[in-house]
């Protein structure tokens, strides 16, 4: 779920303090963007349109930082939610909303432990 290599060259790279002050932008990040995904998915549960473009634009930003912060399952179905929505494929769309809602749970608890005093 998680490359540990990519959070440890980061740590190497920037310090331990600076790489959990990122961490912390990046969970916050991660949250505010599901919360619009979230309010997309309620919109497509209530019958109305899919508002493609705002979901790939999520996704790309979601897929991009996540694989720099070694989050490369939610990176990845990250991306598979962007090329949905790039086709304009409303059922992939909403199976990979409910997907990504729930990896996005499982690495912000990772992250969240991590970031634990």
């Amino acid at each position: 779920m998680i490359d540990e290599a990519v959070l440890n060259e980061l740590t190497s790279m920037l310090g331990e303090e600076a790489t959990q002050r990122m961490l912390l932008v990046y969970t916050t990040e991660v949250q505010e963007r599901l919360k619009v995904l979230a309010q997309i998915s309620q919109a497509i549960k209530a019958d109305e349109a899919i508002d493609f473009a705002e979901v790939e634009i999520q996704a790309h930003t979601l897929k991009s930082s996540s694989a720099s912060f070694g989050a490369i399952e939610f990176s990845a179905h990250a991306e598979i939610l962007e090329h949905a929505a790039k086709a304009h494929d409303a059922a992939k769309v909403t199976q990979q909303l409910v997907t990504l809602s729930e990896l996005g749970v499982e690495t912000l608890r990772f992250y969240a432990e991590r970031l634990a005093p």
